[in-house]
C-alpha cells in the first residue's frame, strides 16, 4: 500500500496505554520526508569561465538556470524490537491473582522511522515438558494491550499468570517460558517496486522467539521464565522393634517380633533438599495407633544447615503427636522420634 501523507489518529485507550511509554529520539528520517539534491558543473572554454550548468533528473543544458533537484520520499520502514526479563522470575507453586510477587516485565520499542499501532499479546509458548519450560502458567494478563508510538519510542509492558500447584514439573528450579508477541497494525508491505513519489512500506523486522519465527512479518516476540522457588521436602517414615523371644523375653541376638509388649521405635524424617527454598510453619503430626501405647515423650531434632530448632505441642503419654512449627532451610533435615509398645 502507497501513502502520500501521513495520518496518526490516536484513540482515548491507547493514550492512556502510552502512560508507561518512553520517549526518544526518533530513529532515520523520518517517512514521508523528501529528499532533494541538486549537482552543478563549472568549467572554461579557451580559458574562459562559462556559466554553471546545474542538474535536473531528465538533463539539463541551459547555464545559469536553477537547475531541477532530483528528489525521492523517505519510505516507511516497520522495524520493533520485543525484549523480555533478563532474569527468571522466582515464585511458589499456587500463587494466584495479579499481583507484583508474579510480574514479568518485557519493554516493547518502535525501531522503525515512523509513528505506527501495535497489538500486543502473551502466550505460553514454549515446548512443554523439554527442559526449561516443565510447566504452563495460566491466566495470564498482559498490560498494555495495545500501544501507538513514535519512532524511536518504547513502552514498557507488564504480563501477570496462575502458578499451577506443585507436582512433578512444578518443583524448585522448574521453569515455565512466556512469549510476549507485538505485532504492528494497520499495515501492508509493498511488493510493486520503489515508487520515489510516494511513501512504500518496507517490513525490516528481524525473527523473534517461538510465536514469532520469521523475519519482515512486522512482528516480534521474546521471552522470560518464571522459575519455582519451592521447598523440597521429602517425609520418610521407618520403624525398628526391640530384640524379643516368642516369649516376649528380651535378646541380644535373635530374631525381631512385633508381639505384644514389644518396644517399636518410629523415626520419622523431613529432609529440605539442596538449593530450595525455606519451608515456614512445618507442622509434623502422627497418629499412632491405639493398639500401642506411647513411651516417654516423642522428641524432635534438626540437622545440617543452619540447625533451627523445633519443639514438640502433644506426645507425652499420647497417640496424637504433633509437634509445634518451625523452619526447615535447604539442605536441613528434621528428625522426630516416638517410641511406643505394642498393647
Amino acid at each position: 500500500m502507497k501513502h502520500t501523507f501521513l495520518k496518526t489518529l490516536l484513540s482515548a485507550a491507547i493514550l492512556g496505554a502510552m502512560t508507561n511509554a518512553a520517549f526518544a529520539a526518533p530513529i532515520g528520517t523520518p517517512a514521508g520526508d523528501v529528499i532533494n539534491n541538486t549537482a552543478s558543473i563549472s568549467y572554461s572554454v579557451g580559458g574562459t569561465p562559462q556559466t554553471a550548468i546545474k542538474s535536473s533528473p531528465t538533463g539539463n543544458t541551459t547555464p545559469g538556470t536553477a537547475g531541477t533537484p532530483t528528489s525521492f520520499v523517505v519510505d516507511k520502514k516497520i522495524d520493533l524490537l520485543v525484549t523480555g526479563n533478563t532474569t527468571d522470575k522466582a515464585v511458589q507453586p499456587e500463587q494466584t491473582g495479579a499481583t507484583s510477587d508474579t510480574e514479568l516485565s518485557y519493554t516493547l520499542t518502535n525501531e522503525g522511522n515512523s509513528t505506527e499501532n501495535f497489538a500486543i499479546s502473551v502466550t505460553d509458548a514454549g515446548t512443554l515438558g523439554t527442559v526449561g519450560d516443565e510447566f504452563n502458567a495460566s491466566n495470564c494478563t498482559i498490560a498494555p494491550a495495545t500501544a501507538s508510538l513514535a519512532s524511536g519510542d518504547s513502552v514498557a509492558i507488564i504480563v501477570e499468570c496462575d502458578i499451577p500447584v506443585s507436582g512433578t514439573n512444578v518443583a524448585n528450579g522448574k521453569k515455565s517460558l512466556v512469549d510476549v508477541l507485538a505485532e504492528v497494525t494497520g499495515v501492508t508491505q509493498d511488493t510493486d517496486g520503489d515508487d520515489v513519489n510516494a511513501i512504500d512500506v518496507v517490513f525490516a523486522d528481524g525473527a523473534g522467539t517461538s510465536t514469532d519465527g520469521a523475519i519482515r512479518n512486522a512482528k516480534h516476540s521474546a521471552t522470560s521464565n518464571y522459575i519455582i522457588n519451592a521447598a523440597g521436602l521429602t517425609v520418610k517414615k521407618t520403624q525398628a522393634v526391640s530384640a524379643m523371644d516368642a516369649s516376649g523375653t528380651p535378646i541380644t541376638t535373635g530374631d525381631l517380633y512385633h508381639i505384644p509388649g514389644a518396644t517399636v521405635v518410629y523415626t520419622i524424617t523431613v529432609v529440605n533438599a539442596p538449593g530450595a527454598a525455606t519451608a515456614t510453619g512445618v507442622v509434623l503430626t502422627d497418629t499412632v495407633p491405639t493398639t500401642m501405647t506411647v513411651v516417654g515423650t516423642p522428641t524432635i531434632a534438626i540437622t545440617g544447615g543452619n540447625g533451627g530448632a523445633a519443639t514438640m505441642a502433644s506426645g507425652a503419654g499420647v497417640n496424637a503427636v504433633a509437634t509445634n512449627g518451625f523452619d526447615l532451610d535447604a539442605d536441613e533435615t528434621a528428625t522426630l522420634t516416638i517410641t511406643a509398645t505394642v498393647n
